[in-house]
C-alpha cells in the first residue's frame, strides 16, 4: 500500500468515522511538527538517540490520540510506515 507523502493525502487512507477529518488532519499535522521541533538539536539528523526520541513521541501520539481517541483505523504496521515517512521528510525539510 502506498502511504501519503503529505497530511493532505492522509484522509484518503485513514478512513475515519469522524465528520471532522479536515480538522483532525490539520491538528495532526501541527502536533507532529511541534513534536519533531521539540526534539530537534544541532546535528539531530546524525544522532540516532534523538531520532529514536522523535519516533517514540510520534508513535505515542499516533497510538494514543489518532487511533485511540480519534478512532482512526491504524495498524501498528501502518503507524510504523507513517513514522518512517515523517522522519524521512523531516530529515529532508528540517535540516540541522
Amino acid at each position: 500500500m502506498k502511504w501519503p507523502l503529505s497530511i493532505a493525502e492522509a484522509p484518503n487512507f485513514w478512513q475515519p468515522d469522524s465528520a471532522y477529518i479536515h480538522l483532525d488532519s490539520a491538528e495532526a499535522a501541527q502536533t507532529i511538527l511541534d513534536r519533531i521541533e521539540q526534539h530537534r538539536v544541532v546535528n539531530w539528523t546524525q544522532r540516532d538517540d534523538i531520532q529514536n526520541e522523535m519516533r517514540n513521541d510520534l508513535d505515542d501520539y499516533l497510538f494514543d490520540v489518532v487511533r485511540d481517541q480519534k478512532g482512526y483505523a491504524l495498524t501498528p504496521a501502518a503507524m510504523d510506515d507513517i513514522i518512517d515517512r515523517l522522519m524521512s521528510i523531516a530529515r529532508a525539510r528540517m535540516p540541522d
